[in-house]
C-alpha cells in the first residue's frame, strides 16, 4: 500500500496542475483511502474501495465541471492533508474536524486561485503522500523537512510548466 501512495504522489507532485483531472482523482483517492484506513483499519480494502470510488467520482465531475472540480480536489487534497496531519499527530479523535475544515478551506483557495492554488495543493498533497508513507524511515523532524523541500520542488516544477504553457498560448 506504502507504494501506491508513493507511485500516486510523485503523480501529484508533478503533474498535478498540468492534468487537473488526474489531480481531482488521486487527491480524491487518496483522501477516501486514508479515511478507509483511519476510520476501518482492520478492512484494508475498504480504503482502496472508498479512494476508488472517490476517485472515479472526482475525475467525473472534473471532466464535465471544470471550475467546480477545482473545488472538490482542493476539498479531497485539504481533506488528505488534514487526515495525515490527525494521525501524524495521532490525533484521532479530530480527525473528522480536520477533514472537513482542512477540505473546505483548501477548497476556496483552489475555486479562488485556481491554478496556483491547484499547483500548490497537489504539490503538498504529493509530498505528504510521499514522505508520510510508512517507507520513509525518518525522525519526524527530517520527516517533515523533506516534505517542505518536496513541496517547494513540486511547486517549482509545475509553476515552471504552467508558466511554459500559458507563454506558449499566448504567443
Amino acid at each position: 500500500m506504502e507504494l501506491i501512495s508513493i507511485a500516486v504522489g510523485i503523480l501529484l507532485l508533478l503533474v498535478g496542475r498540468r492534468m487537473f483531472w488526474l489531480f481531482v482523482g488521486l487527491a480524491g483517492f487518496l483522501c477516501g483511502f486514508q479515511s478507509g484506513q483511519i476510520f476501518f483499519p482492520e478492512q484494508a480494502m475498504l480504503g482502496i474501495v472508498f479512494g476508488l470510488l472517490l476517485g472515479v467520482v472526482g475525475i467525473f465531475v472534473a471532466v464535465l465541471f471544470q471550475r467546480l472540480s477545482f473545488a472538490i480536489g482542493g476539498f479531497f487534497a485539504g481533506g488528505y492533508l488534514g487526515l495525515g496531519v490527525c494521525s501524524h499527530f495521532q490525533w484521532e479523535a479530530l480527525s473528522h474536524v480536520c477533514f472537513v475544515a482542512a477540505g473546505l478551506l483548501c477548497a476556496i483557495l483552489a475555486y479562488k486561485w485556481m491554478d496556483w492554488g491547484i499547483i500548490v495543493l497537489s504539490a503538498f498533497a504529493g509530498a505528504s503522500a510521499i514522505v508520510f508513507s510508512a517507507m520513509v524511515p525518518l525522525s519526524s523532524t527530517w520527516r517533515f523537512v523533506l516534505f517542505l523541500l518536496l513541496a517547494i520542488v513540486g511547486c517549482v516544477v509545475q509553476g515552471h510548466a504552467f508558466r511554459d504553457r500559458k507563454a506558449e498560448s499566448s504567443s
